[in-house]
């Protein structure tokens, strides 16, 4: 019942987040990641609520693709177990753990970055990644349906079979487009200036005797 509500969002911190100025073909051979191939990254602790076994089975829909498992948790072998199954285990790179400067390096040279979290709050990763340009496929969620401008700045999807159709096309965004979103609505700097417009604001109200409360 609040009218007129106004969100001042978490941000990015550039400052902690390294300019990625190699190009994709120079990190995929520093990092023996095959050139010729479509490369799928999920980022994030291998749980139940972020639903990693979502990504190996659209992997299995997905022939000429590769997927890179950054992350580690409960669900370690669980993830090995349907890998194998769905007989796609010789085409998942898995890390557990990389310093953060790293995985930046990591959006940049993969091709999509996947999120099957049906109840993210928010997503930093998704920041992330639409920072380094990375296309982000993301599961309808608080989050992602409010960072993403659906098919502009990335996609919002239902299921796996969508993303797969979507890879299969081989869609992507305009070059910038995820990274021009997130510097217009995304970084501190930004959530600082809307703290200021409203504090500044406040201050007219009190002055001119309209403030209530």
């Amino acid at each position: 019942g609040i009218p007129d509500v106004q969100v001042a969002p978490v941000g990015l911190d550039l400052s902690v987040i390294p300019e990625v100025k190699e190009s994709t073909e120079a990190l995929r051979e520093t990092r023996n990641l095959p050139a010729d191939k479509t490369i799928l990254l999920f980022v994030g602790r291998l749980d139940e609520y972020k639903r990693p076994l979502e990504a190996v089975r659209l992997l299995s829909k997905l022939p000429g693709a590769v997927l890179v498992m950054i992350g580690t948790g409960a669900m370690d072998m669980d993830v090995e177990r349907e890998a194998r199954n769905l007989g796609v285990w010789d085409r998942v790179i898995r890390i557990a753990r990389l310093p953060n400067d790293q995985v930046q390096r990591y959006y940049r040279a993969c091709d999509y970055y996947v999120n099957f979290n049906q109840k993210e709050i928010f997503g930093m990763s998704i920041l992330e990644a639409m920072y380094q340009d990375c296309t982000v496929l993301a599961c309808h969620a608080p989050g992602p349906d409010f960072i993403i401008d659906d098919g502009v700045s990335g996609f919002l999807t239902e299921d796996t079979d969508t993303m797969a159709e979507l890879v299969r096309g081989d869609v992507r965004l305009a070059p910038g487009a995820a990274r021009s979103r997130i510097l217009e609505q995304f970084v501190w700097t930004n959530t600082a200036r809307q703290f200021d417009r409203w504090l500044r604001s406040d201050d007219r109200r009190r002055k001119n005797g309209t403030d209530y409360g």
